[in-house]
């Protein structure tokens, strides 16, 4: 098993993911649902079932199964209010996730008997075919294990993150609105940077500044009718006073 680093997937999808999606809350509930798999250490020392057994070190606690599991609890654990069902599934997603991810670095791990992925389907023990993290003849604790699971483990962990955070910036960039802040000309063109552009409307404003624009609207008439108001009433009152100055000379 990976002795350091079971923890860093849950912190690297919560990173890639972004603050709104998955809070720091979240992210801490995802790092416990990935080493809990290991608590069936507890079974084999309470002779519940031998290691290599179902119930075992790498048994059912280790399968997509468990998994699955993990993140339905999650998902109708969390209160209706004020959380939608939209939200209570992606935390039950990302907490499924950060469940089989325990299973997933154990199985790519050259070292250790194979996990139990099927199970309830199938309690027999499955190898990937792929195991490319070598921890052969390496002590369970030390520097020698920290430094081979920070390179197999945590270098991909942090590059998953940075590009997790690069396609969010690319993509708030593309859904940004494109603002032409620029004086228009005699021509109908407008100069925009270096180049000249149509002076043609921005058909990818957003609703938050067409509302904006909106209210701006409706604040600017309010004012317009309450000085018009102001005025009326200020006519009428010289009105009232120069009769009333003129019936007293009288």
């Amino acid at each position: 098993m990976a002795t350091y680093f079971h923890f860093a997937p849950a912190v690297a999808l919560a990173v890639a993911a972004g603050t709104r999606t998955v809070g720091w809350r979240l992210m801490l509930l995802g790092a416990v649902c990935a080493v809990v798999p290991d608590a069936d250490f507890l079974l084999v020392w309470l002779r519940f079932d031998p290691y290599s057994g179902t119930y075992g070190h790498r048994g059912f606690t280790h399968s997509l199964g468990f998994a699955l599991v993990m993140g339905l609890i999650a998902a109708l654990w969390r209160r209706p209010a004020p959380y939608s069902w939209h939200q209570r599934g992606l935390a039950g997603l990302y907490l499924a996730l950060c469940t089989a991810s325990h299973p997933l670095l154990d199985g790519l791990l050259d070292a250790g008997i194979c996990n139990a992925w099927l199970w309830p389907l199938d309690g027999t023990r499955h190898c990937l075919g792929w195991r490319p993290i070598p921890m052969q003849h390496v002590a369970l604790w030390g520097w020698v294990r920290l430094g081979t699971e920070m390179l197999w483990i945590g270098v991909p962990l942090v590059l998953l993150a940075n590009g997790g955070m690069a396609l969010r910036a690319l993509h708030r960039r593309w859904r940004a609105p494109i603002r032409l802040v620029s004086q228009p000309v005699a021509t109908g063109v407008k100069s925009v940077g270096f180049g000249i552009r149509p002076n043609l409307p921005d058909v990818r404003e957003t609703r938050f500044f067409r509302e904006r624009k909106e209210t701006n609207r409706r604040l600017q008439r309010r004012r317009r009718v309450e000085a018009m108001d102001w005025l009326g009433r200020e006519l009428r009152t010289r009105r009232i006073s120069q009769g009333a100055g003129a019936a007293w000379d009288e």
